[in-house]
């Protein structure tokens, strides 16, 4: 679908970066992030920027050169005041038969990011607020993987249809919903169990509704204080410490007690509206098909 013409390391200059910077775009180019702009300005002041890539990409069917990648750093290298010195880029120039093989190509950028980058580019986007700076690991990315199940409707999107920068965007977004989730996950080794991708999205979806009553409601099933084991939060707590994620299987756990984020998810609204209604619980259930509940 495309071809790789040259790859080179060139010395990033301001002319190159404004050359990317007006370049004509590759079709479905993600939106300008002033947010994202900030992270790297950060970054390249603490000294802790790397190298990037910025590719372009030759369409014979139209007769034009796209961006196909490095839109938010040749914007930043354009307009910095002061390129530090020996700093480098690599240039990818490719030929693409038609539009659609460039929109698939500047799609495969950035999909090979594995989770430990991806939670490195959380911790960088979380630096840029102090108070975020300070959270747990576990808590920042958690809750970033949580933000985007909730908005993606309950799926968990991988690498080529969400880009990691635009899930820790999420931190940057809505970060007193950050706090107010390390507030009640106090010790992340502890509530191990309430710091999933499920379980902050159902926090995040409570959280919208009724920020007074999802603290309550969370605390509760936290430290499991109802005082009826039919009680909403109790069922739910009881079924959280019992359950690990589909995904880390390890054989710690029988098969029937591992459930994936989309499950974490359903349950744990499904809770939430019985423990809303003042209605007792006896078990939790849940199908592949089943619809996301209205949080009521």
């Amino acid at each position: 679908m495309w071809k790789l013409e040259s790859s080179k390391v060139r010395p990033l200059s301001r002319a190159l970066a404004e050359t990317f910077m007006k370049m004509e775009p590759a079709p479905n180019d993600r939106e300008l992030s002033e947010r994202r702009i900030r992270v790297y300005r950060q970054a390249v002041a603490e000294g802790m920027f790397r190298p990037c890539t910025w590719a372009q990409a030759f369409c014979e069917e139209t007769g034009i050169t796209y961006r196909a990648n490095g839109k938010h750093t040749s914007k930043l290298f354009a307009e910095l005041e002061s390129i530090p010195p020996d700093m480098y880029v690599t240039v990818e120039t490719y030929t693409c038969p038609t539009l659609s093989d460039v929109a698939r190509l500047y799609g495969t950028f950035d999909a090979s990011i594995s989770s430990r980058n991806a939670s490195d580019i959380n911790r960088s986007f979380a630096a840029t607020v102090p108070e975020l700076a300070k959270l747990p690991r576990r808590t920042i990315d958690a809750t970033a993987a949580g933000i985007q199940l909730y908005r993606s409707g309950g799926v968990m999107a991988t690498a080529q249809q969400v880009r990691p920068t635009v899930r820790a965007e999420h931190l940057l977004t809505e970060a007193p919903f950050v706090l107010w989730v390390a507030s009640i996950v106090t010790d992340t080794n502890k509530f191990r169990h309430l710091s999933r991708a499920g379980v902050i999205a159902a926090m995040f979806a409570n959280y919208k509704k009724s920020q007074k009553d999802a603290y309550v409601f969370w605390t509760a099933v936290r430290d499991e204080t109802g005082t009826s084991p039919h009680n909403p939060d109790r069922v739910l707590a009881k079924w959280l410490s019992m359950t690990s994620v589909h995904s880390s299987y390890g054989g710690e756990l029988p098969r029937s007690r591992r459930a994936e984020a989309r499950e974490f998810f359903v349950k744990s609204l499904h809770a939430w509206n019985a423990w809303r209604r003042n209605a007792p619980l006896k078990q939790l259930n849940y199908k592949s098909e089943t619809k996301i509940p209205a949080v009521v």
